[in-house]
């Protein structure tokens, strides 16, 4: 028997099933605890039932336990979520955070598709240093949307500095008006895509179950002793209640108070 504090220190390539126990299940972090992996896993559930290859008597679809859900690091999930007609309240997370890391709390979600496609000067989504590759790359993309941009530029002529001359003689007493610098904003979303990597968009239960007007949720744990033969040993579990009871005035707020009646983790 092997107990180890994570899997990397197992050597599964040695791993005799039915003579070797360890604590960890190979791949696990990449098959259970993966929001990315769990949405593959959904996917395929759904592609399943459709096709008729898997039938449920308990199950009809997997939107019934599954709300409307996006990967923005695929175009095709981005595209969609862009022209989703979907408003109230979303929630945003980083498929491999945990502790309730890196969930942002989306109330106006037509003003953050907006912001997505904005482009920013600091990478707010990773805030890594960026190496001289991804600046060469990203000044490959910018020649790129510069490039399509360019005739539209040549096709307008002076009307450039004949409507700047109309702002200056529009301008009252008080002094010149300087508009503000227009946003630049992705066009290409295979570039955009890539600085998404990991986030997930999910639209927020508005109407959970709750505990005392509290949410909660339920930690069940299992262990697989052995496949061969199949023994699962299973516990009671239990269950954790938020802090603060179930409203959505202060949804969106950054603040800890505003958070703990939207999660129940300890580490909130």
């Amino acid at each position: 028997f092997k107990w180890t504090q994570t899997s990397m220190e197992i050597n599964y390539m040695h791993f005799k099933e039915g003579v070797h126990i360890a604590n960890h299940i190979s791949n696990s972090g990449r098959v259970l605890t993966s929001k990315i992996a769990t949405l593959e896993a959904v996917e395929n559930l759904k592609s399943k039932m459709t096709n008729g290859t898997l039938k449920s008597d308990t199950i009809k679809s997997v939107e019934e336990f599954t709300p409307e859900t996006y990967r923005l690091d695929v175009v095709a999930d981005l595209y969609q979520f862009l022209n989703s007609k979907t408003g109230g309240l979303w929630i945003e997370k980083k498929s491999q955070s945990n502790q309730g890391r890196g969930i942002r709390l989306i109330a106006d979600v037509a003003k953050y598709r907006e912001e997505l496609l904005v482009k920013k000067d600091v990478d707010q989504f990773d805030g890594a240093a960026k190496d001289s590759t991804e600046i060469l790359l990203e000044k490959l993309d910018t020649l790129e949307e510069n490039k399509a941009e360019g005739q539209e530029k040549k096709e307008e002529g002076g009307s450039l500095a004949s409507s700047s001359v109309k702002s200056l003689n529009s301008t009252s007493s008080i002094g010149l008006y300087l508009p503000a610098p227009e946003q630049k904003k992705w066009k290409n979303l295979n570039n955009l895509v890539k600085k998404l990597g990991g986030l997930v968009i999910q639209k927020y239960n508005e109407h959970p179950s709750l505990i005392n007007n509290r949410k909660y949720d339920v930690r069940y744990f299992m262990l697989i002793a052995c496949t061969k033969p199949y023994l699962v040993l299973t516990q009671t579990g239990y269950a954790r209640i938020s802090l603060e009871e179930y409203n959505t005035e202060n949804y969106g707020d950054d603040s800890k108070e505003a958070r703990a009646c939207h999660m129940t983790n300890a580490s909130v």
